[in-house]
């Protein structure tokens, strides 16, 4: 996938789960069966602000001109979404029931398409 249309798909994506990390951390939740202490909620809301910034941060990085920085900004999706996708397997086999599968398929092909964008900017 070209960079713009990616680093675009992939800051507005970041931005909705990161504001639904934030807000409705309970619901997202409860499709994985998953209920979290006051603690666990804290940290989920972490992770969605964490969520948040990289998706205004992929918003801000698509109009890079730069090929360097491109490189290094999809570079270093690519193994953040493949580290992610890693996570997601492990978390599969330590008994995540199934709706945890979804994950994995998201980040293994968001890293994928990330890979994808980096070899293209090394051109």
């Amino acid at each position: 996938m070209p960079y713009r249309p990616l680093m675009t798909t992939f800051a507005v994506i970041s931005a909705i789960g990161g504001i639904g990390c934030l807000a409705i951390p309970e619901v997202l939740l409860a499709s994985f069966g998953v209920e979290l202490s006051a603690m666990g909620l804290v940290i989920y809301r972490f992770w969605g602000a964490a969520l948040l910034g990289l998706g205004m941060m992929a918003w801000i990085a698509r109009g890079s001109q730069n090929q360097r920085r491109r490189l290094g900004f999809a570079s270093s999706l690519a193994v953040a979404n493949l580290l992610a996708a890693i996570i997601a397997v492990l978390g599969q086999y330590a008994g995540a029931n199934a709706a945890g599968w979804s994950n994995v398929a998201l980040f293994s092909l968001v890293a994928m398409a990330f890979a994808w964008t980096a070899i293209h900017e090394l051109r």
